[in-house]
């Protein structure tokens, strides 16, 4: 396994993990979302129809006192339902990423490097029980995905490399040995031959 193969499970990780945050953070980011909207569209507005007397900073006030305005109407004509339902559906989005971010990068893990959980249990721990804390309502925020994924394959590469580098230091020993008898090997047949041309020279 090397950085190259893994970055790009990882960086899927991280767009789980920011997409989960988002939708734990909706119920906050919802209203600024729309004011942001609203500005980019009522600023265009005002602009040509004033003709630039009136631009960003009067759209940004009258989009966020629109914004807020609809948000404490809803909230009282509803007795605070509207603000649960944001809330519910916050939670209940986040979870549903958090599931999916799971099975996809689970599977696209099995079926690309097996050997992440296999070679190390405790790769596999780690990765649930990212998913189950990340599930936690309000926790979703901690990026526990791209986390345990960048730790597992850490882990596994540092292994592997300890790995090569051993088998390495072993086949230079190998070959080291296969030289070293070849030339013994070499070195008693000029012998044998000596010998015998010498026992030939005699006779």
């Amino acid at each position: 396994m090397t950085w190259g193969r893994a970055v790009p499970v990882i960086a899927v990780a991280a767009v789980f993990d920011l997409l989960r945050a988002f939708f734990e953070m909706f119920w906050f980011l919802a209203p600024a979302i729309a004011t942001v909207y609203c500005t980019a569209k009522v600023n265009g507005v005002l602009t040509s129809w004033t003709a630039g007397l009136l631009g960003a900073k009067t759209a940004a006030t009258a989009c966020t006192a629109g914004v807020v305005g609809a948000i404490a109407g809803l909230t009282t004509v509803t007795g605070g339902l509207s603000a649960e339902a944001v809330e519910a559906f916050s939670v209940i989005m986040a979870i549903a990423v958090g599931i999916l971010g799971f099975i996809a990068l689970g599977l696209w893990i099995i079926v690309t490097n097996p050997g992440l959980f296999r070679a190390n249990a405790s790769n596999a721990i780690w990765f649930v029980g990212g998913f189950l804390i990340g599930e936690i309502p309000f926790v979703g925020v901690v990026p526990t995905f791209s986390v345990t994924l960048f730790k597992a394959y850490w882990t596994q590469i540092k292994k592997e490399r300890a790995a090569l580098l051993k088998w390495q230091k072993e086949r230079a020993r190998e070959i080291a040995a296969q030289r070293r008898a070849q030339q013994e090997q070499a070195a008693y047949i000029m012998q044998a031959r000596a010998a015998e041309l010498a026992a030939n020279d005699i006779y």
